[in-house]
């Protein structure tokens, strides 16, 4: 049996261009249609590769229902999540929806053990005000930016296993917000 989401949940699937040149798509998005009848936005970034859940930017005292209904469901399908409340890469199609005023929502990147002891060093480089070449240096050992923006960064590096473990937890959340209406 495949449970399908209620109507009155209102789910929309976007597909953003122009992230990496100012948002422009998303931004367009919220202009046209604002932010007052969603509940949250998860934007997924980087999902390919990697067996557990970054969620950012998010501070440890960051709380909404959908942040909420994402952690505890991850965590019942047992996958690890870790929250950065810093954004690595330059930016993500969420911020657009977050300075229209929605603040629940957030981004969603697979990592490894190796990228959170990399985000560790990099975040300590970026406190100090390390250079950009020493941050990229730090930045270009995780496995996730071998490739990043780059000619090999090509579909043959995605994984199913991840790719799998951001769509089962994306599902069950929904559905697990469905129930709470």
């Amino acid at each position: 049996y495949l449970a399908e989401p209620d109507e009155r949940m209102g789910i929309r699937v976007f597909f953003f261009d122009e992230e990496e040149t100012g948002l422009r798509g998303s931004q367009a998005y919220v202009r046209e249609f604002g932010v007052k009848d969603l509940q949250g936005v998860i934007n997924m970034e980087l999902v390919g590769i990697g067996d557990k859940l970054a969620l950012w930017p998010l501070k440890d005292s960051a709380a909404g229902t959908l942040l909420s209904a994402f952690e505890s469901t991850a965590a019942e399908l047992g996958f690890r999540t870790a929250r950065f409340d810093k954004i690595v890469t330059n930016t993500a199609d969420h911020v657009s929806f977050r300075q229209s005023g929605l603040q629940d929502c957030f981004t969603v990147t697979c990592v490894t053990d190796r990228e959170l002891e990399l985000a560790g060093q990099y975040f300590a480089a970026l406190a100090s005000g390390a250079s950009h070449e020493v941050l990229w240096g730090i930045l270009s050992q995780a496995p996730i930016f071998q490739h990043y923006h780059q000619p090999t960064d090509t579909a043959d590096r995605l994984s199913a296993a991840p790719l799998t473990m951001v769509a089962d937890t994306i599902w069950e959340t929904i559905l697990k917000m469905q129930n709470a209406l």
